[in-house]
């Protein structure tokens, strides 16, 4: 990931999780399955894609409710694959590339591409391009979904907070307003839904798209 700012230490993620998320995964993934299942009809068949999906925090779940057919984790970090592969090693289902996803040549398609709390970590150009990403590793007709941080006040407060309590360290994290996402996306698919989701501390927001 690439920005002219210091760079997030994803090996130090990977190590210690941040404390913040670890009270709102929960939420977020309550959120996800909801919409997988609302737009994916019948997931026991359906081939999934999580771009930025070392050590994936959302595997688990949606490997037990939803049993998909396939689920590819896709990330450049070397340190949270390997733990993807050891949470992963006795499901055949599974399977992981390390690539970067701006330099991500696709060879093959997928029922669903997702992403959660990635495109944010590029700047306006890298985002473009890695929102284009999940469209080109979807199938046509296929359903993308992304999420984001977003500077609401609430997200500027809790992100100012933890930048002076010294345990902020997503230093190129770049919040995105809807208008830049939906703007990129429209290119590809057809906006199915869209939500601020107030729920978690660092306000996310959800779009679902339907790939032309």
């Amino acid at each position: 990931m690439s920005n002219k700012k210091a760079k997030t230490d994803w090996d130090h993620y990977y190590g210690k999780t941040y404390l913040i998320t670890g009270f709102t995964r929960k939420t977020t993934e309550n959120l996800l399955i909801k919409l997988i299942r609302k737009y994916i009809p019948e997931p026991a068949k359906c081939k999934i894609a999580e771009l930025g999906g070392a050590n994936s925090c959302f595997y688990k779940a949606i490997n037990t409710q939803l049993q998909p057919a396939q689920f590819h984790a896709i990330d450049n970090n070397t340190k949270g694959l390997d733990l993807f592969a050891q949470m992963t090693a006795n499901d055949p289902a599974t399977s992981f590339e390390n690539v970067d996803i701006l330099d991500l040549k696709p060879t093959q398609q997928f029922d669903l591409v997702f992403s959660i709390g990635l495109i944010e970590h590029f700047d306006k150009e890298g985002t473009a391009k890695a929102i284009k990403t999940h469209f080109d590793m979807a199938k046509p007709g296929g359903i993308v979904i992304i999420s984001f941080p977003t500077p609401t006040w609430q997200y500027k407060i809790a992100r100012k907070l933890s930048e002076l309590a010294g345990i902020w360290f997503f230093f190129d994290e770049r919040p995105l307003k809807f208008s830049e996402v939906i703007t990129v996306s429209n290119n590809y698919g057809a906006l199915q839904f869209s939500k601020l989701n107030r729920m978690v501390i660092l306000t996310q927001g959800f779009v679902v798209y339907k790939k032309f």
